[in-house]
């Protein structure tokens, strides 16, 4: 029941993760004050860690905040060592590197969580971790790009076999994107064209606009 102190933390650390996957930085943020102030109250360190790391997001992505990247670096060692979502958490604090131009430290969080996948394509939010590993390589050098690619190709097909569709679609307009810059857009463009004929039925995201938009140039 939600009434329960500890059902109500975890329904909280639910909602954080939505808002954060849909980019609703402001609702995350607020979110994120309460699951605070629930997990202070109660004592649940997990909790915390969760809400600080989100929070940080929050701050560091949606509001272009290095107080946010801050906050983030400073849960992050408690938030990995003691939660089930330290993949996530990787990249989060990978993804608000990157944003202030840590390209470098933010390939090197995302590769010691990819160290911890033992089987190829298990465990959750691995294909973001492969999604952002190409992303930054993509910025951080121009002799790393067929690397970028086949990471961006493989953050693709592990979500596919996931059946992470948000997953799968993000990597694919980022495999679509960076294929077009290479002047290779069909490499890019026909997962992207597979992928959105065969979206669950009533699937919706915000990224849905851009890969039809992608796909209409």
């Amino acid at each position: 029941m939600l009434n329960h102190p500890h059902s109500l933390a975890q329904a909280l650390q639910s909602g954080m993760i939505f808002h954060q996957l849909t980019g609703d930085h402001e609702a995350l943020d607020q979110l994120g004050q309460r699951a605070l102030e629930l997990a202070d109250k109660y004592n649940f360190p997990q909790h915390c860690a969760h809400a600080l790391v989100l929070s940080g997001w929050a701050r560091a992505v949606g509001q272009d905040s290095e107080a946010g990247l801050e906050l983030i670096e400073a849960e992050f060692p408690r938030a990995y060592a003691i939660s089930t979502y330290f993949r996530y958490y990787a990249t989060l604090l990978a993804e608000a590197r990157a944003k202030f131009g840590k390209v470098s430290d933010a390939l090197t969080v995302l590769r010691s969580a990819l160290d911890t996948v033992i089987e190829p394509g298990v465990g959750v939010f691995v294909p973001e971790l492969y999604r952002l590993q190409g992303l930054c390589l993509l910025q951080l050098d121009s002799h790393s790009k067929e690397e970028a690619m086949s990471s961006l190709q493989m953050a693709v097909d592990i979500a596919k076999q996931q059946k992470a569709s948000l997953f799968q679609l993000k990597a694919a307009i980022n495999l679509a994107e960076a294929a077009g810059e290479m002047g290779q857009p069909e490499r890019g463009l026909q997962p992207l064209r597979d992928l959105c004929a065969n979206l669950p039925e009533g699937f919706d995201a915000p990224e849905l606009a851009e890969a039809k938009q992608l796909l209409s140039t």
